[in-house]
């Protein structure tokens, strides 16, 4: 990889048209050279230590997986490796940098990498080892988006992504299919907590399954409901009940939570996006789920609860089960799902969900919440991430 001399973005990022061709390495090396045009104090052996040391990360931070909070500034001078000469090379990078066609370029082609990426990174005949290492060079590129993001807000709107999800609907909910909007935002490349600015795997096949089997996940369009979301994100199952429920002929209240300020944002958008605001029912709460309210008459509980992604740290399966025992109506059900994978920090993470509602001493009427379902939902091919093998549905109840 030639960086003696600045050369153009358009000159060097690959066609994504022909993306499966390349390789992790072959696209690594077109990021590291993005970033050493917009960014010369990363050194591409100061980044490359980087992204090995995101495939081995520290046992002692909690990740979720899809923002690592092991990223750090960029060193100030301790590596003496520069991506270009400070000189002659200095104006020629200020004049790409200030570039609007190049800088566009760049946003559109990042842009378009994050989309096509689930087929790159879990393409067929790709060995274990390449896929882990292209799931790490995407993570890398939206790390590269989310930086330019921050520059000012015409750059921030080119970095998002509308993603339009359809699926087939029960006919006796909807006579036609259920279409959601949602605005992905960037990462933020600090702040680990902001994963809901995206969907992911898990909450698109549950949102699938909503769809197709409403009655299965506490659904009814003849009766009132109270339906709260635990770990919305960007909203998409809150969106799909409430387009489901569309024509019940009794009151909804939805009530879509989560927790970080920038995803509760980002929330609301999408809310406005799918609803006019004097006809949802959607509701944006925050909620800690180590400090759930107390709702102390039972009417006022939900009669469904819906959780996609929620466990990705030993502690949150006890939070959520904390959530579910003050929240959950006594007749209510609760459906959980999240991505098995079987490697990594996250390797047997769902035997957690087990452990925390096993260990529950019983409640009021000497019930107690329990798992009394279990159902696994294969990988589809463009739908998450290269590491999850399966996805578990956990249906809980009081019994």
């Amino acid at each position: 990889m030639d960086l003696t001399t600045p050369t153009p973005p358009t000159s060097f990022l690959p066609p994504l048209s022909r993306l499966l061709s390349y390789s992790s390495r072959d696209i690594e090396a077109s990021l590291f050279r993005l970033q050493a045009v917009y960014w010369p104090a990363n050194s591409p052996a100061v980044l490359r230590n980087r992204l090995v040391q995101r495939l081995v990360p520290s046992a002692s931070v909690v990740d979720s997986g899809y923002a690592s909070a092991n990223e750090e500034e960029d060193d100030d001078g301790d590596d003496d490796t520069t991506a270009f000469p400070r000189h002659s090379d200095q104006d020629v990078l200020e004049i790409l940098r200030s570039d609007p066609f190049e800088k566009t370029y760049v946003l559109k082609w990042l842009t378009g990498f994050v989309c096509r990426s689930d087929d790159w990174a879990s393409a067929e005949n790709v060995e274990e080892e390449e896929s882990e290492l292209r799931f790490t060079v995407v993570d890398f590129a939206s790390t590269i988006l989310a930086r330019f993001s921050g520059q000012d807000e015409e750059e921030e709107a080119a970095c998002e992504l509308t993603r339009c999800f359809t699926f087939p609907a029960d006919s006796s909910f909807s006579t036609q299919d259920i279409t959601v909007e949602l605005n992905d935002a960037p990462l933020s490349s600090t702040d680990h907590t902001s994963v809901g600015l995206q969907s992911w795997g898990s909450c698109i096949l549950l949102g699938r399954a909503l769809c197709a089997n409403p009655t299965s996940f506490g659904l009814v369009n003849d009766k009132p409901l109270r339906i709260l979301e635990l770990g919305a994100g960007t909203g998409l199952l809150s969106i799909a009940a409430a387009k489901l429920l569309a024509t019940s002929s009794s009151p909804v209240y939805i009530s879509a939570t989560d927790y970080h300020p920038d995803v509760l944002t980002n929330l609301r958008r999408n809310i406005r996006t799918n609803f006019s605001s004097s006809d949802t029912v959607v509701h944006v709460e925050a909620l800690d789920w180590e400090r759930p309210p107390t709702i102390a008459d039972d009417k006022d509980k939900y009669d469904i609860i819906l959780a996609a992604d929620v466990i990705y740290s030993p502690s949150h399966a006890r939070w959520i089960r904390n959530c579910i025992e003050v929240l959950l109506h006594p007749h209510g059900i609760c459906t959980v799902i999240m991505a098995i994978r079987q490697t990594g920090r996250h390797e047997g993470l769902y035997k957690t969900v087990d452990e925390a509602f096993g260990s529950q001493s019983a409640g009021k009427g000497g019930k107690r919440l329990r798992v009394v379902k279990t159902e696994d939902l294969e990988k589809e091919r463009g739908i998450g991430r290269a590491d999850e093998a399966v996805y578990r549905v956990f249906q809980v109840g009081l019994t």
